[in-house]
């Protein structure tokens, strides 16, 4: 390729790919308009599309492409972000054979460039032999070496640019007489090809959310009577599933005898649960991520600690035991907006362990109810990067 100048490449990057990737010999002559090779190309917005990268290939191949096409062969190349550089992911393959190999740099358009300069290459490997001009002639009846991988030149500056003109890649010697003044062999070997990397498929990401939450509710069938609360939480949020950490207090309510006057005592929870939530979605939020529904059945255990305080006699003290419980609680999450959501539950608990408190020489206070009900209503704030 007299005269071209080429665009600056990474270092060593474009002389390995041509002995990875290399795809068979020119077959074009100069009279024919060449065809651009079937290329797809992903890159993100603001760094070279399609469109330009398939024009800086065809100007690459100039009047070295295949007229005839290229049967068979498929190329692809991924453009994205890595840390403060970009990469670039090429992939060439055709009659089964395949071979990849990544680009790293600064600069996506850059990137971009030495990548199309790196399948031209590859796809016409006569291309780079034209840049360290003709070899030995072959001996009669021997097949001619097939060209070792190309050394890239001194990175020409980002500017630089490919002239446009037509690229004439010199006829195949015809086999003839051998001759008395032929050069020697060359005993230069070429260079060990290195195995194609393996195209390990992309490992799919898990969609992750995450939900912090706020409530108040209303207790009845544990403690005596009925009596408020105040809960929080936070939830990982996983595809078809929620996980929840929470905590509730449920504070004092008291219970007194009818006689002696004013004598009684006063019992409060508070606990921490861990529940599991297979969450169906009644439908898919929109572009904003409101109007998602969602419907968690969650069941759990809660642990904590169950404090009873006596009063209205002398001597009163508190009483402390372990509180623990099952508890299923169906809920129903309704998205109103881009990141916060209206959460509210019934819940069913079942006391694992139930105490009974009395004041010598009384009867018996209160017991622990066997069953509970719980209801609730609060906020929850959505983060992370879910599938909506």
């Amino acid at each position: 390729m007299p005269g071209a100048r080429l665009h600056r490449l990474g270092p060593g990057a474009c002389g390995v790919l041509v002995a990875v990737l290399s795809a068979g010999p020119a077959h074009a002559s100069p009279a024919e308009a060449p065809t651009q090779p079937a290329l797809t190309w992903s890159a993100p917005p603001g760094c070279p599309q399609s469109d330009e990268v398939r024009a800086w290939l065809a100007g690459h191949l100039g009047a070295a492409a295949d007229p005839a096409g290229y049967p068979g062969l498929t190329s692809q190349g991924v453009l994205e972000r890595e840390g403060t550089g970009w990469r670039l992911r090429l992939v060439i393959a055709r009659e089964g054979s395949r071979g990849e190999k990544t680009l790293r740099g600064r600069d996506c358009e850059e990137l971009a460039r030495s990548g199309a300069l790196a399948l031209a290459i590859a796809i016409e490997p006569a291309l780079s032999g034209a840049q360290a001009g003709p070899g030995p002639e072959p001996e009669p009846g021997q097949v001619p070496a097939p060209p070792a991988a190309a050394t890239v030149p001194e990175p020409a500056p980002p500017a630089a640019t490919v002239p446009a003109g037509p690229q004439v890649t010199p006829p195949a010697a015809e086999p003839g007489p051998a001759r008395d003044d032929a050069p020697p062999e060359s005993d230069i070997a070429p260079a060990p090809v290195e195995p194609a990397e393996p195209l390990a498929p992309p490992r799919p990401r898990v969609p992750v959310g995450h939900a912090l939450r706020l409530a108040v509710g209303l207790e009845a069938g544990v403690l005596p009577g009925v009596g408020a609360g105040l809960l929080g939480g936070y939830a990982l949020r996983l595809p078809g599933v929620r996980v929840e950490l929470t905590g509730s207090w449920w504070p004092g309510r008291r219970r007194a005898y009818a006689e002696p006057a004013g004598v009684g005592a006063a019992a409060q929870i508070g606990a921490a649960a861990l529940r599991v939530c297979p969450t169906p979605r009644l439908r898919r939020a929109g572009k904003t991520g409101a109007g998602l529904v969602e419907l968690p059945l969650c069941a759990g255990v809660e642990l904590g600690a169950l404090v009873v305080r006596g009063s209205g006699f002398t001597g009163a003290r508190t009483v402390r035991t372990l509180w623990a419980a099952a508890e299923v609680q169906p809920g129903v999450v309704w998205r109103f907006s881009r990141r916060t959501a209206l959460w509210g539950s019934v819940a069913l608990v079942v006391p694992i362990t139930r105490d009974s408190f009395a004041i010598d020489p009384l009867p018996e206070l209160f017991r622990i109810g066997a069953v509970g009900f719980r209801a609730a209503v609060g906020l929850e704030v959505h983060l992370g990067r879910e599938k909506n």
